[in-house]
């Protein structure tokens, strides 16, 4: 079983996470908290890209959103180098934290998904804190030009895998062990609607620890998908953290853990 974290809700004692202004009880409307927050976050990316900033306002999916992926994965590294992009060790930093005792970190399954370009991988594959590295470790992404980018950095995966997590995947369940997911959940693209096929593909007892900007966090809904999948049996959230996404853009996310049941 995976070991406790902090929670930040719960369904008979609700908190609202202290979100500043992008905290969805300071808006009418959950639509409106979402467009405010990435009115502000692009208001500070006048100086990114417009790839970078098309990601964030685009209400792009499948082959239209793999498409403008695929264009910006030659300046991905330098447009999120250049935000102080934060989200990738501080996401496995929790996940380092909560992964299972009962398994061994240099022979358990790991998918990266949604590994862009393999910030993540980076991370992953550190000896950090006395902690072994993950050795096994795979990647899954649904922009073609992202992989490319992930292999020609030399990122230390076993296999690198195409497929958009809005789709069925073509794999099979319970075929990983744990998986890390990094920047997936973004304004307009994949929402709490991927998360019954994460669980999916992961063992019981095993864990999904995924970053979620944290303007689409209570707008889109991913509190209530994740009640609904703990009343069907399905998962069990250990932990939600607040954490700096992107530094220089003053942006933060939401990490959340789940145990999958």
């Amino acid at each position: 079983m995976a070991p406790q974290g902090t929670i930040l809700h719960d369904e008979n004692s609700p908190q609202r996470l202290n979100a500043q202004i992008l905290d969805e009880t300071d808006f009418e409307t959950k639509e409106n908290s979402a467009q405010v927050g990435k009115d502000v976050l692009v208001s500070r990316m006048s100086e990114s890209s417009a790839l970078f900033r098309e990601s964030f306002t685009a209400r792009l999916k499948g082959k239209e959103l793999a498409e403008l992926y695929d264009k910006w994965a030659a300046d991905y590294e330098k447009d999120t180098d250049g935000a102080d992009y934060q989200a990738p060790q501080n996401t496995v930093a929790v996940f380092r934290k909560l992964f299972p005792s009962t398994m061994d970190p240099t022979t358990a399954k790991v998918l990266d998904c949604g590994c862009g370009t393999g910030k993540a991988a980076v991370f992953l594959s550190l000896n950090t804190d006395g902690r072994p590295r993950f050795e096994n470790l795979h990647g899954l992404d649904f922009s073609p030009g992202m992989l490319r980018q992930a292999k020609a950095n030399g990122m230390p995966y076993v296999s690198l895998m195409q497929g958009d997590v809005l789709q069925p995947l073509n794999i099979a369940d319970n075929e990983f062990d744990a998986m890390v997911s990094v920047g997936m959940f973004t304004s307009g693209n994949v929402g709490p609607e991927a998360w019954p096929q994460l669980l999916r593909i992961v063992k019981p007892g095993g864990i999904v620890c995924a970053s979620v900007q944290e303007h689409v966090y209570h707008p889109d809904g991913h509190p209530e998908k994740l009640r609904q999948l703990e009343r069907d049996g399905k998962c069990r959230v250990i932990d939600e953290e607040r954490v700096v996404t992107m530094a220089r853009l003053d942006t933060h996310g939401i990490i959340v853990t789940v145990e999958v049941l």
